[in-house]
């Protein structure tokens, strides 16, 4: 195997005209990105949305004496808002804009093990196209997500802006200088979930092309347990690690919009939105970036259990007409039973990209949230029956 098409494919750059990428991520002598700092993309993160609010917060807490008396649920006690522009929203920049390096590990591990390859003249034609394609991608993407956030920044304000709810962004009936900061950093939360799972879905077109343009060359026995294939798995448990602390956010939504702010329908259709975009996406991200290699594990295990079958069937035929003068030798015995054995080495190759460990890590990793919401609503339930009970015992 020809070292040149390795090259070509692992260092593809994916990450032409995105804004993300070029503020976070640097590339290195050979060209290739590398992985931000952490931190770096933390701490950018949280300087340019929670901090600015953080401020005006205090500034409203102190020059303005707190917030008014019809505000149900202040800043500094709403945890959500926190969580998401401390935790989640940094998270997301920092996975978004290491997805380069990841990639490039991953394929360059398959392309070292043997597992993927590629001709010469293919692998220039197809990292040509297909960074033509991402920086198209990108530019799309980035402009659909803004456009999401937007949009969704619209939606919330027109929910929290009703004096019922109490919701600290307004101010004896108006929008006050930390909502409209508040609406901004919504807005680019969003946009940042939206440019995230737009380029996901490109990154998992790329993938599945390459499949098609390449060959996939199934290892047994390989230490991985993945027939060589596990580092692809790493890209749909990451993401999935990524949609447990988006879990953990519908979650705290949920908890402060019903126990701070009361039940209200608009509330209830928001966080029913939120849930269900989990439940959905939560499969997806997972095994969206498997399915291309698992259909080129199918098809070489295919054509590996077609060969040996092609080659028992005629050693078969040929012992039977041996079988017939009496003839059978004990090496003809020995290549059945070889080539039997053969066979069920084969039918116990992976046919996806990741062993049991990593389906524990992506059950509990996606479950959690959900049994944290459960268990919330349950406990919630008991205390509410349980006050109920107290009422009607001690009477009027």
């Amino acid at each position: 195997m020809a070292s040149r098409p390795s090259q070509t494919i692992e260092s593809i750059d994916t990450t032409g005209g995105s804004l993300l990428h070029w503020v976070f991520s640097h590339k290195d002598a050979s060209g290739n990105s590398r992985r931000p700092a952490p931190i770096l993309a933390c701490v950018t993160t949280i300087a340019v949305t929670y901090l600015p609010m953080l401020i005006l917060a205090v500034y409203e807490l102190v020059a303005k004496g707190g917030s008014p008396p019809e505000t149900r649920l202040t800043f500094l006690h709403d945890w959500n808002v926190a969580f998401t522009f401390v935790i989640s929203m940094p998270l997301m920049a920092y996975y978004t804009a290491s997805d380069q390096g990841l990639l490039h590990d991953a394929l360059l591990q398959l392309i070292k093990d043997g597992v993927l390859r590629i001709g010469d003249d293919a692998s220039k034609k197809f990292r040509t196209v297909w960074e033509r394609r991402f920086r198209r991608g990108n530019l799309i993407c980035q402009a659909l997500g803004i456009g999401a956030g937007l949009g969704l920044a619209c939606y919330i304000y027109a929910v929290y802006s009703q004096p019922v709810i109490g919701y600290w962004i307004i101010r004896h009936g108006r929008l006050s200088a930390l909502g409209w900061c508040y609406l901004y950093c919504v807005a680019m939360f969003y946009a940042l979930i939206g440019f995230y799972v737009f380029r996901s879905i490109n990154i998992i077109r790329f993938l599945h092309a390459l499949v098609l343009e390449s060959e996939i060359t199934l290892i047994p026995f390989h230490p991985d347990r993945c027939g060589g294939l596990r580092p692809v798995g790493t890209l749909g448990l990451r993401h999935q690690y990524m949609l447990t602390v988006f879990g953990v956010n519908v979650s705290l939504l949920a908890f402060f919009s019903f126990a701070c702010l009361g039940q209200h329908p608009w509330l209830s259709r928001m966080v029913m939105a939120a849930a269900g975009a989990y439940v959905i996406l939560g499969p997806f991200v997972f095994f969206g970036p498997l399915f291309p290699f698992r259909n080129g594990m199918l098809k070489t295990k295919t054509e590996l259990m077609s060969t040996v079958s092609r080659r028992l069937l005629q050693e078969l035929e040929r012992v039977r007409h041996n079988a017939q003068s009496g003839t059978i030798t004990k090496e003809d015995e020995e290549l059945i039973d070889r080539l039997r054995k053969l066979g069920t080495l084969i039918d116990e190759l992976p046919v996806w990209p990741f062993d049991a460990r990593t389906v524990r890590k992506v059950i509990v990793a996606y479950v959690l949230p959900i049994l944290g919401s459960i268990c919330y609503l349950a406990v919630s339930g008991l205390i509410g029956i349980a006050i109920e009970w107290l009422r009607a015992a001690l009477g009027p």
